[in-house]
């Protein structure tokens, strides 16, 4: 399925489907001075949770992520069925990943069948001197890279849970 463009988006209509007409634009973007605001007029984050539609879900990143990035913590991936989940303290960042990936339709919860989610690049913002970095369910030092504030770890599999521990000193 092709990604459309902000400015395709932007043209995008509210389809009031009971009946039947356009009822006025989809999102509204508008600048005053140095602010700017973002209104999105229909559900795009329900049809994206309905549809699961990759262009959805990208294009409302698009719009929030240039306002968000330079309060973020942490970066990761997007993975149908992980959740993360960051704490902090002076001396301690922890990332806590839940799958939540199985065949819940095939089986009662009780007899459900986990899958891993395996590869997960993750990205942490620290700022200080590093002690250690650890992945915590399977107790395994953890390799990492740093450029500037950013620390890039390599979480080789998640089965059910693991985190990501850094201390620092």
């Amino acid at each position: 399925m092709p990604t459309l463009t902000r400015r395709q988006m932007l043209a995008m209509t509210t389809l009031d489907r009971g009946n039947h007409r356009e009822v006025g634009p989809a999102v509204v973007y508008n600048r005053v001075g140095k602010g700017q605001s973002i209104y999105v007029a229909s559900g795009l984050e329900a049809i994206y949770e309905e549809t699961l539609m990759e262009p959805v879900r990208s294009y409302l990143g698009s719009l929030l992520l240039p306002h968000l990035e330079a309060r973020r913590s942490y970066k990761m991936d997007f993975i149908p069925g992980v959740t993360p989940h960051l704490m902090a303290s002076e001396r301690c960042i922890v990332l806590h990943m839940l799958a939540d990936i199985g065949d819940k339709n095939q089986h009662l919860k009780t007899r459900e069948h986990f899958y891993p989610a395996e590869n997960i690049t993750v990205r942490l913002r620290v700022r200080g001197e590093i002690k250690a970095v650890t992945l915590m369910r399977s107790e395994a030092k953890a390799a990492f890279t740093r450029d500037g504030e950013w620390i890039t770890v390599s979480v080789p599999r998640v089965l059910v849970y693991e985190a990501v521990r850094v201390d620092l000193v």
